[in-house]
C-alpha cells in the first residue's frame, strides 16, 4: 500500500500469483482483511507492476490505530538496514 491509500476491511483472504510472459510466477499478492502484501521473488519491475511505486518495502513495524486501541506488529529483517513504520489509521465505518 502507498501513503494515503484507503482500504476496506473485508472477511476475504485473496491470493494472486503475478506471472511473466512465460507464466513463471514472479510475485505473490496476498490480501488479508483489506491489507495487501506482495512477496517479490525477483527484483521489482515498476513499469510492469505500477502499484508498487511508492509502496513500503520491508516495514519494520505495522501500527493499526483505531479510536479505542492501537495494535502493532513488529517485523525483523536480517539486512542491517533501517526499516520504516507503516501506520494504518481507522477513518470511518463502512456503510452497511
Amino acid at each position: 500500500m502507498n501513503a494515503g491509500d484507503l482500504t476496506e476491511n473485508t472477511v476475504r483472504f485473496q491470493f494472486q500469483p503475478l506471472t511473466n510472459e512465460r507464466d513463471d510466477i514472479e510475485a505473490l499478492a496476498i490480501n488479508i482483511m483489506g491489507f495487501r502484501f506482495v512477496l517479490l521473488l525477483e527484483a521489482p519491475d515498476f513499469t510492469k507492476y505500477s502499484f508498487l511505486n511508492g509502496a513500503k518495502f520491508r516495514p519494520g513495524r505495522i501500527i493499526i490505530s483505531h479510536p479505542t486501541s492501537t495494535c502493532w506488529i513488529t517485523l525483523s529483517w536480517e539486512d542491517d538496514k533501517v526499516h520504516e513504520t507503516l501506520t494504518v489509521q481507522w477513518v470511518q465505518p463502512t456503510p452497511g
